[in-house]
């Protein structure tokens, strides 16, 4: 598993965006979801914080594979707000009761 510092060196190489990526990862303290195998999960914590922590790609993918639909990064752009919504009620729909931190 990454390190949060070599995860944002491989993200990118400004030392301001590094800082910022390392700021907002220190409030997850111990779940690391950006680098978490379960991609609902992901697709699920990424629409509720406003600093992407993943690349654009593997939030499409993830929003695909939760969403069971092809979702194009135009839509991820215009329609951001409809499918936060829909991402965040079909995780909880498919995780019922269980606690959040409990993927």
């Amino acid at each position: 598993m990454y390190s949060n510092q070599k995860y944002v060196e491989l993200m990118t190489n400004e030392t301001e965006v590094q800082s910022k990526l390392l700021e907002v990862m220190e409030k997850y303290e111990n779940d690391k979801w950006w680098i978490s195998d379960n991609t609902d999960y992901l697709a699920y914590k990424q629409f509720q914080e406003d600093t992407m922590l993943v690349e654009s790609t593997a939030l499409q993918k993830a929003t695909e594979a939760l969403l069971g639909r092809d979702i194009t990064f135009l839509d991820l752009r215009l329609n951001f707000k409809d499918i936060k919504n829909e991402v965040i009620e079909k995780y909880q729909e498919k995780n019922g009761a269980k606690e959040e931190g409990l993927h």
